[in-house]
């Protein structure tokens, strides 16, 4: 794999198999020769908790080989399957104002909850132990474009702990915080909750603190599958896509742990700034990749 190389993020699980041979052969009179596979497949792969269907997927991986498409394997933890949500409530993500956000649309989950993390590392152990000598694998992909985030109790209690080991005592945070100020004095840690709805604007200090936990929350959740990918694959490169210059995620603190750093772009032709927008966006990557990593 040597250059550049043209592909795609494919998704055969949405398809009946007449499309996917279809799929296939437009696949070679277009030259593609890498694709991305299933980022949003974890309710095919895994329809009941630990109850795993991968002969389709076995057949894509097969087919796409013999074709001489390389594949990047999706870990499908973005977007968790009904019944998680079904059966731990309590692991979906829940807004400012304490609203749940529910299934049906993508991303419904806590990166705090351990019920999710719990089915995130099974499905994971299940993959690489299955894959990870694939011939058509030529790199792994842990979720998709992280930015998840809830203000539940969940990410409160986490958000308590990583407090403690930033700060060490509550008066180092009351003063971080400038507490101070509209009587925002904490008593103890377990006084601290996420950013929620209130009265008036919240403490600035605060929400910062938020933003940087929410990153090193995903972080932690990304590096705890890309570490049981490693551990069985050493050789392996593992990555995850990043979005430009997108507020939620810190990637200047994620760069050394991706060995490919990969950006999404959503651009439109039809908008004269956004081959500029593309452009920058180019930048800001290499830079964090320097001269090491390949973009």
């Amino acid at each position: 794999m040597q250059g550049a190389l043209f592909g795609a993020d494919y998704n055969p699980e949405q398809w009946p198999p007449e499309v996917i041979a279809e799929d296939l052969e437009l696949m070679g009179r277009a030259h593609v020769g890498f694709v991305t596979v299933g980022v949003f497949s974890w309710a095919c792969v895994e329809p009941e908790p630990g109850r795993f269907e991968t002969e389709w997927l076995d057949t894509v991986l097969d087919d796409l080989h013999a074709r001489g498409v390389a594949v990047d394997l999706a870990i499908p933890v973005a977007s968790p399957p009904p019944w998680l949500g079904v059966m731990h409530p309590e692991s979906l993500p829940q807004t400012r104002s304490g609203t749940t956000l529910w299934w049906g649309s993508r991303n419904q989950f806590d990166p705090s909850s351990p019920a999710y993390r719990e089915a995130a590392r099974r499905i994971t152990r299940m993959m690489v132990e299955r894959y990870a000598d694939h011939p058509a694998v030529a790199m792994w992909h842990v979720g998709n474009e992280y930015g998840q985030l809830s203000h539940g109790d969940h990410a409160a209690h986490a958000f308590r702990g990583w407090l403690r080991e930033r700060y060490g005592d509550i008066g180092s945070l009351n003063q971080a915080w400038g507490t101070s100020v509209w009587s925002l004095g904490l008593r103890d840690f377990d006084d601290v909750i996420p950013p929620r709805e209130a009265p008036y604007l919240l403490n600035p200090a605060f929400e910062l603190d938020y933003a940087r936990f929410c990153s090193d929350q995903l972080l932690d959740c990304y590096l705890d599958l890309a570490g049981i990918i490693r551990a069985a694959a050493p050789e392996a490169l593992v990555t995850t896509n990043f979005m430009g210059f997108f507020p939620l995620v810190d990637y200047g603190a994620w760069s050394e742990h991706v060995d490919v750093l990969a950006d999404d772009h959503y651009t439109d032709p039809a908008e004269p700034g956004t081959r500029l927008t593309a452009s920058l966006t180019h930048s800001y990557l290499r830079t964090l990749g320097g001269e090491s990593r390949g973009c």
